[in-house]
């Protein structure tokens, strides 16, 4: 709220309420939020019944730096600044110049005075016709215009720029670069300067998707060839020393641990491990593979468990090219068409992926697990090993279920104890209380680029293998590393710490999205400081006595949940119910997880440069997601966009003030039925019952109702899918002409 203030100057109740774009029962958690501003002599009352900071904010001018959304600054004449966490300001992109108010969350954006010179990413939107006097049509889409526009697909900027000069022959939907000419209060204007539209509609989606969000694609000069030039200046990475023998070394075991005659020339330090039984269990068409497993029964009870990553460490040195580009992309990412690696693929698809039957280096983690699921040691060493297959999780499934069969003795023989692993790993989370919440993913099958269906991606006792032991080589690293900065004096005391994965335990007024259903169901809310067991058990108390489907349920719990993220603090792990956790598995598509390689074995950054590293990947990993789920939606919308006019079942997944958000069986995407939409009635939103309720009629739409839609408009680029009810409401559901005019008023 105070960044409302630091834009908008003094506001009187109405302008908040109209800011915020609150009312009913939403207006009084306002309320007690400015109540408590006063009183804490943040806000005051000022003249003629307006609000305003108490501590007027300093004026600062400058430019937006930076590339990756939600790290932009603000660059002044004495150093950099950045933008408050979650500000929002329609128009600020990197290379706006802008004035603005400091205050001390950030900048807050009041004016752009000169936009940025760039480009921006959008979809021309043709002129619509004048609407009609009756009829579904008066609701198309989110009105009509009497020009040529473009939806913004910049994070940036969103919403409608206004095109002084048309475009000759662009069509309506085509992808189109926009210079922005002028951002005002109310109206951004700006001019086509290139049309995109080009390739198949994946090509389409994805090129748009890496344009607006600013994804690198384009490797340096320097890299082009892609392999290991930047491991080390003057060096040939294959020849690099690899440092660091076994840590903590399992007693008692049979190592089957040969020192490895050498992948490279100087690699004494290497253990072989290309006789044991390693496998990889991935995805079908999955082409880099981070992990290799291997378990085996002991004779006292419990497990061996071997988890093999990658060593991408041993070619990518720190502060070498290659290092800056890696981190410059911070991630992975992965569309539809094609995937957009952090590293090139002369390593993440050739010399780092452990492919069958080639000997390979690795870090090596290797545990015991108890019959309970306890990880009861850990050491960790670098290896050369050699992958044994490469298999895939529908193909372990079957193999579990004996629907199917592995060549090879030995593998059969580790990855039924590897399920042994898993029953004991998921039995120790579900004690320590960890969320279990249902997957409601689906994902686009392509045909020659084009979208062909929708596949709902589920989970089987595979996929849970790999993840139980992922889980466990995370943690047992994050125990590693204390232990090891503990032993070598380079802890916190001194700056150094490891790189953990957070996800704090949700705040109280997160909770605001799932209370209500809780309550309806007849659950009690946990009791603050909530717990990950105390939420697990109320969502399984719910999840019984509630008829909305399981999947509800977990959208609701997400919604409530903090986002996770990288940091060099301790703040446990919520939705894992872990004390300490870190990302070690996957250093080929994640840079946090090569930056705890380099900590395991000796490198130790001070905490300055972690710090800004901790808020770098968590801002690429974001982008590749917002990225990922434009083009999903894309492809999902373009599906469908020839049914506009069909009816659709439908379950209502959102309910808001302004409509309901309903989820189209068997389409994968979630569309808006407008209020507007539901008859003339006039529908209050009522936050405890999660529901619109008709004044006159009475009529109920609540959170998980079945309803039939029409498919009114679709829009792939930006994702917007917009419905009505599929049948008309009865006469007397419908309210006198004046009273509705009223209504109109009052929304």
């Amino acid at each position: 709220m105070t960044e409302a203030f630091a834009e908008r100057g003094s506001m009187r109740w109405s302008g908040l309420l109209r800011h915020f774009d609150v009312r009913g029962a939403e207006s009084k958690a306002l309320r007690r939020l400015l109540d408590g501003l006063v009183a804490s002599g943040d806000v005051r009352l000022g003249q003629r019944g307006r609000y305003e900071l108490t501590e007027p904010p300093e004026k600062i001018a400058g430019e937006i730096v930076g590339d990756v959304p939600g790290l932009l600054a603000v660059e002044t004449s004495d150093g950099y600044v950045a933008l408050a966490r979650g500000h929002r300001v329609r128009g600020v992109r990197q290379g706006d110049r802008v004035e603005g108010s400091r205050t001390k969350e950030g900048v807050v954006v009041r004016r752009v005075v000169s936009p940025s010179s760039e480009p921006l990413i959008g979809a021309l939107v043709a002129p619509l016709p004048a609407p009609q006097e009756e009829g579904p049509e008066r609701e198309r889409g989110y009105g009509s215009y009497a020009a040529p526009g473009v939806e913004s697909l910049d994070p940036g900027l969103r919403g409608r720029v206004d095109l002084v000069v048309p475009p000759a022959g662009a069509r309506d939907g085509a992808i189109v670069e926009v210079e922005v000419l002028e951002v005002g209060a109310r109206r951004v204007s700006g001019r086509v300067v290139r049309v995109r539209d080009a390739g198949n509609e994946a090509a389409r989606a994805t090129d748009a998707a890496l344009a607006a969000y600013r994804i690198p694609c384009v490797w340096p000069a320097a890299l082009e060839e892609g392999a290991p030039h930047g491991a080390m200046e003057g060096e040939t990475p294959s020849l690099q020393k690899s440092t660091g023998a076994a840590r903590g070394a399992v007693e008692g075991e049979t190592p089957s641990l040969q020192r490895a005659p050498a992948l490279t020339s100087e690699s004494d330090d290497r253990l072989d491990l290309r006789g044991m039984p390693l496998v990889t269990i991935d995805g079908e068409d999955a082409r880099d593979f981070d992990d290799a497993v291997f378990a085996e029964r002991r004779r006292n009870g419990g497990w061996r468990l071997v988890v093999a990553i990658a060593d991408v460490s041993h070619y990518v040195a720190h502060d070498s090219p290659l290092d800056h580009e890696a981190r410059r992309r911070g991630n992975s990412v992965y569309l539809p068409d094609r995937v957009v690696p952090m590293l090139p693929e002369a390593l993440s698809n050739g010399l780092c992926s452990l492919r069958p039957d080639e000997d390979r280096l690795a870090v090596v983690c290797d545990m015991l697990v108890s019959t309970r699921g306890r990880v009861s040691r850990h050491s960790f060493t670098r290896a050369t090993i050699r992958s044994k297959a490469r298999l895939t999780y529908t193909e372990v499934a079957a193999f579990l279920e004996g629907r199917g069969s592995v060549d090879n003795a030995a593998v059969a023989t580790s990855l039924k104890a590897l399920e042994g692993v898993r029953k004991a790993l998921t039995a120790q989370r579900e004690e320590r209380g960890a969320l279990d919440l249902e997957s409601h993913e689906s994902r686009v099958d392509l045909q020659d680029g084009r979208p062909a269906g929708v596949v709902n991606v589920e989970q089987n006792d595979a996929h849970r293998l790999i993840e139980e032991a992922m889980i466990a080589a995370n943690v047992a690293t994050a125990r590693e590393l204390e232990r090891l900065l503990k032993q070598d004096g380079k802890g916190p005391a001194s700056g150094t710490r490891p790189v953990y994965r957070v996800h704090e335990p949700p705040p109280s007024d997160r909770l605001d999205a799932l209370e209500p259903a809780l309550r309806l169901a007849g659950v009690s809310v946990p009791p603050a400081p909530i717990t990950p067991p105390a939420l697990s058990a109320a969502l399984e108390r719910a999840k019984s006595a509630s008829s909305l489907p399981g999947w509800i349920w977990d959208i609701l719990t997400l919604r409530s949940l903090a986002q996770a993220r990288y940091e060099t603090r301790r703040l446990g792990h919520f939705g894992l119910a872990l004390p300490t956790y870190v990302h070690f598995t996957s250093p080929i598509r994640r840079y946090s997880d090569l930056l705890v390689h380099r900590i395991l074995f000796g490198w130790r950054p001070n905490a300055d440069e972690q710090d800004e590293v901790c808020a770098h990947i968590s801002a690429t990993e974001r982008r590749a997601e917002s990225a990922e789920r434009m083009v999903d939606n894309w492809l999902k919308c373009a599906l469908i966009e020839h049914r506009v006019g069909e009816t659709f079942s439908g379950r209502i997944a959102g309910v808001t003030g302004f409509g309901l958000f309903v989820e189209l069986d068997g389409a994968g995407v979630q569309g808006l039925l407008h209020i507007g939409s539901l008859g003339a009635d006039y529908f209050h939103h009522v936050p405890a019952a999660m529901a619109l309720v008709g004044e006159r009629s009475g009529r109920r739409f609540a959170l998980g109702d079945v309803v039939k839609v029409v498919l009114q408009d679709v829009s792939p680029p930006t994702g917007r899918v917009d419905l009505r009810l599929a049948e008309r409401p009865a006469r007397s559901e419908q309210m006198p002409r004046e009273r509705r005019g009223r209504g109109r008023r009052r929304r």
